[in-house]
Order: C-alpha cells, then structure tokens, then sequence
C-alpha cells in the first residue's frame, strides 16, 4: 500500500482483543515558500529592490489505521 507521504513509525494496539489493530504514521516536511517583500511600497512593481522574508517550515503528517486478518487485507 501507498501511504503517499514518508511513513515514520507504526504501532500495534496494546490492549487484548484488539492486537490485530495497527496505526501507521506518516509525515513530510514541506519546501517553504520564499515572501518578498518591497523594501519601499511607493516602488513600481517594475523595481528589482525586494527582500525575501524568513517562511516558517510546514509540515504535513496522517495517522492510518490497519486491521491484521487472516486470509485478507484490510484498511
């Protein structure tokens, strides 16, 4: 199966009767976006003064529940 993002850990459920039960997490770091911001706001648009503000770092992440059976597979 395809978790479409990285997948970082699993874990199989600790209680009796449900340890067929697993999650599966997954998470990806996102490319930032670069601001620019104009250094004078009365600057044309046409101007190449611009500074690029710090972007924070976004992640992204899902936690999938599995179900382990016999004889077939299940989501």
């Amino acid at each position: 199966m395809d978790t479409e993002l990285s997948a970082d850990c699993i874990e199989f459920c600790p209680f009796e009767g449900y340890h067929h039960f697993f999650v599966c997490g997954t998470y990806q770091v996102l490319a930032p976006e670069v601001k620019v911001t104009k250094i004078n706001p009365d600057d044309s648009e046409d101007e190449d003064e611009a500074q690029a503000g710090p972007s924070q770092t976004r992640r992204t992440g899902r936690l999938l529940l599995f179900a382990v059976t016999e004889g077939q597979d299940s989501v």
